[in-house]
């Protein structure tokens, strides 16, 4: 990863900001726990939950892992994203991302930057209201980088 400081709050925390290596073609992975797998009444078996990528600002950011952080370690992501906590995970692009927000004035769009925590320095995080219809617009654009078997997600229209 590039050379560039966190800005931090005067508490040492990590405040919102776009991470200049989490851009267009980088990928974020969101890690998908049993919470998100949930029975599919249409066909039988189980699916992901619509609220796979929502989220409420006042509850922080919306965890997930830089693909290239993970890459410059030389590891490979769906190994190190993946533990029986987290048997599955999904992918998406930067530019893929960012088309979904439909805030246009750049201070008030989804920010996606680095934020470290212990055990994870490829933990990274997305800033922002996302609702449960862009929620599903994501899982949408995004791809499984590890499959949960018997597990469906929704596929682009």
């Amino acid at each position: 990863m590039c050379d560039f400081e966190l800005p931090r709050d005067e508490d040492g925390e990590v405040i919102p900001h776009d991470h200049p290596e989490l851009v267009d073609g980088a990928h974020i992975i969101r890690r998908i726990s049993d919470d998100y797998v949930v029975p599919d009444h249409n066909s039988g078996g189980h699916r992901l939950s619509s609220a796979v990528y929502k989220h409420d600002p006042r509850r922080g950011h919306l965890s997930v892992d830089s693909t290239p952080c993970i890459v410059a370690k030389g590891i490979d992501p769906g190994e190190y994203v993946t533990t029986p906590q987290w048997p599955g995970a999904l992918t998406i692009s930067i530019e893929n991302f960012r088309s979904i927000d439909s805030v246009n004035e750049a201070d008030d769009r989804w920010k996606i930057g680095m934020v470290p925590v212990t055990g994870n320095d490829c933990h990274a995080g997305v800033w922002g209201k996302i609702t449960q219809g862009q929620s599903n617009s994501l899982q949408r654009l995004s791809d499984w980088l590890v499959e949960i078997p018997g597990v469906t997600k929704l596929m682009p229209d």
